[in-house]
């Protein structure tokens, strides 16, 4: 998902130290779970969460939530599809 910053938030990224860029980052993330539903915040944290730059596979979350692979395709597919609609507004 790309994150679009205004150029006065991309101005002051500059000033910023990385702790409070990742700060930043992080209440980001934070406001963007709390759009989606129980089942979609548990599909999504448990695939992108579990290690710093690692991604479960969609077999291996489906896998850790019992249930299919398609199910986790289609339950992430709505997720990211319910923050887009929602941060455009």
């Amino acid at each position: 998902m790309t994150i679009f910053y205004s150029p006065m938030v991309v101005a002051l990224f500059g000033y910023l130290e990385d702790e409070e860029k990742e700060e930043i980052r992080t209440i980001q993330i934070e406001d963007m779970l709390a759009l989606l539903t129980g089942r979609q915040k548990e599909v999504i944290c448990t695939r992108y969460r579990t290690e710093p730059g690692r991604v479960l596979s969609v077999s291996e979350t489906a896998r850790r939530l019992r249930t299919s692979p398609s199910n986790v395709t289609q339950i992430e597919r709505l997720a990211i599809n319910r923050i887009r609609r929602k941060s455009v507004r």
